[in-house]
């Protein structure tokens, strides 16, 4: 029994500490992933804003070609 007790006030606090650890790092995780989701989703707005940005350019280009084009 004292062996025991003897391991368990080594070992003991070492143990909790790697447990606390590898919780920490599995809530960190599912973070890691909410925050993924909303960068992912930002870049999607960025795209959609470009691509929208370029539409509206190119129908200028046009509207500036197209009296250009009857001479």
């Amino acid at each position: 029994m004292q062996a025991a007790n003897n391991i368990l006030n080594q070992w003991g606090p070492a143990l909790l500490v790697c447990f606390t650890v590898i919780i920490g790092l599995f809530y960190q995780n599912t973070r890691m992933s909410d925050f993924k989701g909303a960068i992912d989703k930002r870049f999607d707005d960025l795209k959609d804003y470009i691509k929208s940005e370029f539409r509206r350019v190119d129908e200028r280009i046009d509207r500036l070609e197209s009296p250009l084009a009857r001479k």
